[in-house]
């Protein structure tokens, strides 16, 4: 049992839930919410990538997965952390900010982070959600897992986060991570669209690990 790597993901979710809906909650705009989840993995992958990958999201875990490079046990176990750290990180934030503030934003929840996003349809929703998570599942393979990647893979997966959410955050609230939206569902107490955002993240990180696989990086051995 790789406890050390399952701490390591609580507490990546646990900041990542912290300062995003932190930031909502304190009435940041749009960029500042951006910036704030796109910071908060960047630099959970510095304190923490040697230890568990840094993933902190169920659907990049199962990218890795689907890449062979993480066992189906330990995927599991990771996200039982992660969702653990989401949950945590909003009930903490429930502490700290007045009710209203929190009500208000929410609780962080993805589908009510912009007007715009509250009239979107779920299907578009699951599209939004889709492309983001192939491009922060790819980007995650790409720098930190296939053997050719780069030297800052935290500075390239916190941007790509960011450029989600400044991109899709109007549809969808870029959650791109089924960790990102149980942490506020699970407080909010609304589960309607949980077809959309944890299908289509799953979905993108799916597609993401078999074009690894099978195309890109097939170069590369595949053993775990």
């Amino acid at each position: 049992m790789n406890l050390k790597a399952y701490v390591a993901e609580f507490i990546g979710a646990f900041a990542l839930l912290f300062c995003g809906v932190g930031a909502m909650a304190a009435g940041a705009d749009g960029l500042a919410v951006a910036f704030a989840h796109g910071l908060a993995i960047a630099v959970m992958i510095g304190a923490f990538g040697a230890v568990s990958g840094g993933h902190f999201n169920p659907a990049v875990s199962f990218a890795v997965f689907i890449r062979k490079k993480l066992e189906a046990k330990d995927m599991l176990l990771y996200w039982v952390f992660q969702f653990g750290g989401a949950v945590a990180a909003v009930y903490t934030l429930k502490q700290l900010y007045p009710d209203a503030a929190m009500v208000t934003c929410a609780f962080g929840l993805p589908q009510t982070a912009t007007e715009l996003a509250a009239e979107m349809q779920p299907v578009h929703r699951f599209v939004a959600e889709m492309v983001g998570t192939f491009f922060l599942a790819s980007v995650v393979i790409g720098s930190a897992v296939y053997k050719g990647g780069t030297q800052a893979p935290g500075l390239h997966i916190g941007l790509t986060i960011t450029a989600s959410a400044i991109a899709i955050g109007a549809v969808s609230g870029s959650s791109i991570n089924p960790a990102r939206w149980l942490g506020s569902a699970a407080w909010a107490g609304r589960f309607e669209e949980a077809w959309v955002y944890l299908g289509g993240p799953l979905a993108g990180a799916l597609l993401a690990g078999l074009i690894s696989v099978y195309v890109v990086h097939k170069d590369e051995a595949t053993a775990a």
